[in-house]
């Protein structure tokens, strides 16, 4: 009976050791007790690739780029921030490496990456199109594919483009 006894204190003692280690990492207060704040997920912020809370300011000074591709409703609560999410005018993109790249850059060194990705920009640059139109798949075609390939078309729609 003395170790059975034993062995069911050992076994409570180590289960109640053990309960803190299974909670959940991200439910718990950022109370300086852990009981009076609120969980710190429902802060301004978010958990990093360690679990470790960051507030919207670490992420800003640490991972702007992230910030625009995780929580971009932030930029409303800090609008100082839109340049580096937007670059100085407003258009541009970060390159593999996260550095950011306005139109400009992207469009004199990855011109078809831009007609892939941002053909929204040449909206800023009437100057990039030359002359040519988008197809039905939103493919940027210059006015030789037009003029090779959907004549009456360009006869109809751009008739000022030299043949």
């Amino acid at each position: 009976m003395r170790l059975r006894t034993l062995l069911a204190a050992t076994a409570l003692t180590a289960l109640f050791a053990a309960a803190p280690v299974m909670a959940d990492p991200h439910d718990h207060d950022g109370g300086p007790h852990g009981h009076d704040a609120g969980p710190p997920h429902d802060h301004d912020g978010d958990w990093d690739a360690h679990h470790e809370w960051r507030d919207q300011r670490w992420w800003h000074d640490n991972h702007p780029e992230w910030i625009r591709d995780h929580h971009p409703e932030w930029y409303r609560d800090h609008p100082d921030w839109r340049p580096i999410a937007e670059g100085p005018r407003g258009d541009g993109d970060w390159d593999d490496r996260h550095v950011w790249h306005d139109d400009g850059w992207w469009y004199q060194n990855h011109p078809e990456w831009v007609r892939e990705h941002h053909p929204d920009w040449y909206r800023h640059h009437p100057d990039w199109r030359g002359d040519g139109d988008w197809d039905d798949h939103h493919v940027w075609r210059d006015r030789g594919w037009w003029w090779a390939n959907h004549p009456e078309w360009v006869r109809e729609h751009h008739p000022h483009w030299p043949h």
